[in-house]
């Protein structure tokens, strides 16, 4: 009984303080400021971007969204219809990263983690970079992959895409 009670004491030690835990603190020189929600709104693999290259495109109001997501439809053929989700500009942002047309099946992209971590007035959020390997059997058809995300507005200006491995591979900036 001593034992679990000792357990018990410690559990609650423990998550005491990491409750009381900021999500600010100095880190050497450099200050990480806050952590924000990150949500994906939208993923595909056939968005149609004709271009090989990513891009990553800033979205800042209710108008853009609605003609991203009609962009989305004309991609779909016999699915049901999207609607674009009702988001309030002035406490979120809303980022679209497309892979760039790809050649095969098996491409897309993944959210890593709900949340990015701003630092240095810029928020990284961490996509996973999905590809075939290469003696994986896929269908021959040219694909978009594409993931819509929506973010809590915070200090920053930039938004750093960045693969599992910490690479950045692209950056939007506010408008």
């Amino acid at each position: 009984m001593k034992i679990l009670t000792g357990l018990l004491s410690l559990a609650i030690g423990i998550g005491s303080v990491a409750c009381t835990a900021s999500t600010s603190h100095d880190v050497g020189s450099d200050r990480i400021s806050n952590l924000v929600a990150v949500e994906s709104l939208y993923a595909s693999h056939q968005c149609g971007r004709v271009e090989s290259d990513t891009r990553v495109t800033w979205v800042s109001s209710s108008a853009q969204l609605a003609q991203i997501y009609q962009g989305f439809k004309r991609n779909i053929r016999g699915g049901k219809l999207i609607i674009p989700p009702d988001i309030d500009f002035s406490r979120d942002a809303v980022v679209l990263v497309e892979m760039g047309q790809r050649p095969t099946l098996g491409y897309r992209l993944e959210l890593n983690e709900s949340v990015s971590r701003i630092e240095q007035g810029h928020a990284e959020i961490v996509l996973e970079w999905v590809a075939p390997a290469r003696d994986m059997m896929v269908g021959q058809m040219l694909t978009s992959p594409c993931l819509l995300l929506k973010l809590e507005r915070g200090d920053y200006r930039e938004v750093w895409i960045k693969d599992t491995q910490g690479r950045r591979r692209i950056v939007a900036t506010k408008p």
